[in-house]
Formats: C-alpha cells, structure tokens, sequence
C-alpha cells in the first residue's frame, strides 16, 4: 500500500479498509514511522489494527540469542496498556546494533 505523500489523506482510514476489502491483506510496519532512530514510536500501526478490528503481530530479532520472537496482540482500546505490554515483548531484545526504545510515556 503506497502512502501518498503529496497530498493529505487519512491513511489509518484507508488501510483499515483495505483489511475489509481484502481478507488476506497483510500490512507491515516500522513503529518508528521511518528508517532511523527516533525518540518515540509513531502509533499508527496500533491505530490501524484497532480500526480494522485485526491483531498486531510484533516480531523481533534477538542477535545474541539467533532467534526471532512473534507475538500476537489484539488491541483493547486503552493505548497505554497496550504499549506497555508491546515495550516488555522488545525490552529483551538484542539488535545487531542495539538502540534503546523509546520511553513509554512518549505514547
């Protein structure tokens, strides 16, 4: 799904009908919103999948350990919780070049 950036439109709308218009469709993507470190993650990726009533599945990759984690999340709704429950599935993480995540109270 491209993101047209230039002109405004509401993507979290859009993508949340593309999960009703298309039963298999899969959408992936970065919390931090871009390819760089940031500060706080973006959260629109929460915001889609509680509009197309769809779980988040957070994947990680633990470099140490040579594992790659999956977890399953269905959004309630109460945004902090959740988040928490997303920062404690990544908080034990290791990337090849570990970067801290962000702080919680940034969502």
């Amino acid at each position: 799904m491209p993101i047209k950036r230039d002109k405004q439109y509401n993507f979290v709308d859009e993508a949340a009908k593309l999960f009703q218009k298309k039963p298999k469709f899969k959408l992936c993507i970065a919390p931090e919103g871009t390819r760089g470190y940031v500060e706080r993650w973006r959260t629109g990726f929460y915001h889609i999948a509680k509009a197309a009533n769809v779980p988040i599945v957070l994947a990680g990759i633990d470099y140490h350990k040579k594992i790659i984690a999956l977890k399953t999340l269905k959004p309630t709704g109460n945004i902090k919780e959740d988040f928490k429950l997303i920062f404690e599935f990544y908080s034990g993480m290791h990337g090849r070049y570990p970067k801290a995540l962000p702080d919680i109270s940034s969502v």
